[in-house]
C-alpha cells in the first residue's frame, strides 16, 4: 500500500475547477498517459477504474524496486516524506483540517471502518438515505446493526426522479421516539448519472436540535467534482484514488470530522492506540485523537 499511496500524491493538480478543462487542457492530461495514446481502444469506465498517467506507474515502479534492493521496511522510511505528504494532499482537496484523513485500501473499507465506529444501542437506527445505495454499505450497514442489537436500518425509497426523497427523510427523522443514530449517503450511485443533494441533506440535519452523524460515501465524485466537507456538513465522508483521481489500485480514505464525538473504531492496533500503564500501574490503552485511529500499522 506505501507504493501506491506515494503514487498518489501526484495527482491532486488534476483536480481543478470545470472552467479550465479546454481542449489544450484534456490533450495535456490524455499525453500525462502513454497508454491512452498508444491504446487502440477509448476508455470510458472511470467510474469503475481510470488509468494512471505515467508518472504514477514511475512511481509505483521504483518503489517496488527500491523493496527489492533495500527491503519493504527501509524502502518506506526512505519514503516516509512522500508518504506524509498524501495526507496533505487529500486533506487540501476536500478542504478538511489536518489530522482528519485515514488511508486504507479501498474505499469500501474507508466505508465499512466509518459504519462500524457509530455508537448503536437497541433504541436507535442508521437511515440510508436511498434504494440506490452500495449493496457493501447496505451489508455493512445492517451487519453493524445487527451486532449492535440496533433496530432494523431504514432504506428510503427514491423519489420519483430517482434521488433522495428530501420530504421523506424529514419525516422519517421526525417520528416520535425514534433515536437516528446516522444518516448514510452514497453521493453518486455506481450506474447512471445521478448526483444526490449531500449539501442539502447536510442542513438539513444541522438544524435538528441534536443532529445524527452524517456518512458520505463519495466514492464516484472525489476528484470527479469539487468537495467540502465543511459546506457539506459530513462527519465521515469515503473516497478512492482510483477512479477521478486517476490514481492506483488499492487506496481508499476516510475523512473524520474533528468536532464530532470522539468515535472509536470497532478494531484497534498500534498504529491507532497506544499500549501504556495507567495511573495503578494497569495496562491499559489510549486511543490517538486524530483519524488515524482508523488505521492499522
Amino acid at each position: 500500500m506505501i507504493a501506491i499511496t506515494i503514487a498518489l500524491i501526484l495527482l491532486f493538480d488534476v483536480v481543478q475547477p470545470l472552467s479550465i478543462w479546454t481542449p489544450a487542457k484534456i490533450l495535456e492530461v490524455r499525453s500525462s498517459m502513454s497508454g491512452a495514446l498508444t491504446s487502440n481502444h477509448i476508455h470510458c469506465n472511470a467510474a469503475g477504474a481510470c488509468p494512471s498517467p505515467d508518472s504514477v506507474i514511475d512511481t509505483l515502479t521504483a518503489h517496488l524496486k527500491s523493496e527489492l534492493s533495500v527491503g519493504g521496511y527501509a524502502a518506506a522510511d526512505a519514503a516516509s516524506e512522500a508518504l506524509q505528504s498524501t495526507y496533505g494532499s487529500l486533506e487540501a482537496l476536500i478542504n478538511a483540517p489536518s489530522g482528519s484523513v485515514a488511508l486504507h485500501d479501498s474505499s469500501t473499507s474507508s466505508f465499512t471502518h466509518g459504519i462500524h465506529s457509530i455508537p448503536l444501542d437497541a433504541n436507535s437506527c442508521i437511515i440510508s438515505c436511498s434504494s440506490a445505495e452500495y449493496a457493501s454499505n447496505a451489508i455493512a450497514i445492517m451487519k453493524h446493526s445487527r451486532d449492535k442489537g440496533a433496530k432494523e436500518p431504514v432504506f428510503l425509497p427514491n423519489s420519483g426522479g430517482g434521488g433522495v426523497d428530501m420530504i421523506r427523510l424529514e419525516e422519517e427523522l421526525s417520528k416520535p421516539g425514534r433515536n437516528v443514530a446516522a444518516v448514510v449517503l452514497t453521493h453518486a450511485p455506481t450506474n447512471g448519472g445521478l448526483i444526490n443533494n449531500a449539501k442539502g441533506i447536510g442542513e438539513m440535519l444541522s438544524r435538528l436540535p441534536e443532529p445524527p452523524l452524517f456518512l458520505l460515501d463519495a466514492c464516484q465524485t472525489v476528484g470527479q467534482i469539487e468537495l467540502d466537507v465543511k459546506d457539506l456538513k459530513v462527519d465521515l465522508m469515503a473516497g478512492t484514488s482510483r477512479k477521478w483521481l486517476r490514481g492506483p489500485r488499492g487506496v481508499g480514505f476516510l475523512y473524520v470530522n474533528p468536532s464530532a464525538a470522539l468515535l472509536e473504531p470497532s478494531h484497534l492496533d498500534l498504529r491507532g492506540a497506544t499500549w501504556i500503564l495507567d495511573e495503578s500501574s494497569r495496562w491499559t490503552y489510549e486511543v490517538d485523537k486524530s483519524a488515524k485511529r482508523y488505521e492499522f500499522w
